[in-house]
């Protein structure tokens, strides 16, 4: 189903709804360049640091399943808007913050309005252009999201050596005004196409919630608390009872968040699985920026600038892997992925030590191939394990387990980079504490990368879910 617009409307509204998508790229790419300036500014600890990105992903993961569903039901228009808005507002609350806590907080928020619009985003693109203009318009969608990443490290330096990091935030409401205002009357009376009989599954989501929160809260201050502490002990039994009590109560419903008969399907939990493993490698990008500001000195604008190539490899990487799959099928496209991956995460690890740069972007660049390979090949086989109605569900999920994967990988690289920093950091220089974290966490990714690589070995050839003339895949 497509909504009627004239086709220089659409393109309008396709670029409007490309602006409030990439703002929230732009921001998470940017913020890894500040992220320095901001410990300096606040007095953080490293923990606390990690919090200010993991606060930020949790929240995404926990309200990504509810974005789409909320959108179907309430329109997608209504909670793209709300989305665009919640994180402006909130980017405005992190760009006045006057504490590391008061920074965790907002940058939670903005998480909320980040899943609500990336959820939203590309299912109102199938809505606005007929059928034989989708494609055109979703590779626009994708270049855009992949430019603003680009663009994010180089930007966020600038910002941060020569006005301040607080301005990384203050470009956000701008943006988001002005996709806002434009998208609020131009595509105003796509709100029709909702579902008004469908109801939404708000204790699942409570359960989820419940779930994700404390055990990553327990992973996030472990170093702190200790593993006999009754905080750590009692948040974690928390987080397994949520858990349990969602898979019970999920099964139960006629329309639930996430649908566990999806897991009938092998293909289905081995991609779960792949999902959460391979998202460590998408967040070691926050090492990346603090290796090269605090082990190898750089200002903030160099740093963008040193990865920059990174970046711009990748974006040459997402069309080669899209060729690639088509010919040799999704399998084999993830496992050169997985494997090239983990082993420049080892190269990573035990060239720290050199300080070199150099050393540092030949793994770069052998990453930025091998991340859209398997990335892309892991959701060409999600989705082809999903019928013409579960598409919109499977793309929800696939969110969820990408983000969740990046909060446990951002927790466990906090929790490293804090164990080295008490052990030796009263006999090192800070630059060479965090060094020896830095080599931890790139073997800690190239473990998970390994542990989906052993997975991906009982990926099954089976054959694709049929589509129909209205099937539409949307995958975040």
């Amino acid at each position: 189903m497509s909504f009627e617009l004239t086709e220089k409307k659409q393109w309008a509204a396709l670029f409007l709804l490309s602006l409030g998508y990439a703002t929230i790229y732009l921001d998470m790419t940017a913020l890894n360049i500040a992220l320095p300036f901001i410990q300096e500014t606040f007095s953080s600890t490293n923990t606390q640091l990690f919090w200010i990105v993991n606060a930020y992903i949790i929240t995404t993961a926990a309200f990504a399943l509810a974005g789409g569903r909320l959108g179907d039901i309430f329109g997608l228009r209504n909670i793209f808007l709300i989305g665009v808005s919640l994180f402006g507002f909130a980017s405005i609350g992190c760009a006045v913050s006057f504490s590391s806590e008061a920074l965790i907080l907002w940058r939670a928020i903005q998480g909320v309005g980040g899943a609500l619009t990336i959820s939203t985003s590309a299912a109102l693109i199938y809505q606005i252009f007929p059928r034989e203009k989708q494609g055109r318009a979703m590779g626009f969608f994708g270049l855009t999201s992949v430019l603003f990443i680009m663009l994010g490290p180089t930007v966020g330096g600038c910002l941060t050596q020569y006005l301040s990091w607080r301005w990384v935030f203050w470009l956000n409401p701008m943006m988001g005004v002005i996709s806002c205002s434009a998208i609020y009357f131009l595509i105003k009376g796509i709100d029709r196409l909702r579902d008004t009989e469908a109801t939404f599954d708000f204790i699942g989501q409570l359960l989820l919630v419940g779930f994700m929160g404390p055990i990553i809260i327990a992973l996030m201050q472990l170093e702190k608390w200790g593993w006999t502490s009754p905080f750590f002990l009692n948040l974690l039994a928390v987080g397994v009872v949520f858990f349990i009590s969602f898979i019970v109560y999920e099964k139960r419903q006629k329309y639930p968040l996430f649908d566990f008969t999806l897991f009938e399907n092998n293909n289905f939990k081995i991609a779960i699985i792949l999902y959460f493993f391979s998202q460590f490698a998408v967040v070691s990008n926050v090492l990346f920026a603090l290796y090269l500001e605090k082990s190898l000195g750089y200002k903030p604008l160099m740093a963008g600038i040193a990865l920059l190539p990174n970046a711009l490899l990748g974006f040459l990487g997402n069309p080669i892997a899209g060729t690639l799959i088509d010919k040799f099928g999704p399998k084999k496209v993830i496992q050169a992925g997985l494997l090239s991956g983990s082993m420049a995460f080892i190269w990573l690890s035990f060239s720290a030590y050199t300080l070199n740069y150099y050393c540092l972007l030949v793994a770069l660049l052998v990453i930025s191939i091998a991340l859209p390979l398997y990335m892309i090949g892991i959701v060409v086989m999600a989705m082809h394990t999903a019928s013409p109605n579960q598409k919109g569900m499977v793309a929800g999920i696939s969110m969820t387990m990408r983000q969740t994967g990046g909060a446990f990988a951002v927790a466990f690289m906090a929790l490293i980079v804090a164990f080295y920093e008490k052990k030796y950091g009263e006999i090192l220089p800070p630059g060479e504490t965090f060094t020896k974290g830095y080599s931890a966490g790139m073997l800690l990714i190239a473990l998970a990368l390994g542990v989906a690589l052993y997975a991906s070995i009982w990926i099954g050839q089976e054959k694709p879910a049929q589509s129909t003339d209205d099937d539409v895949v949307s995958v975040d």
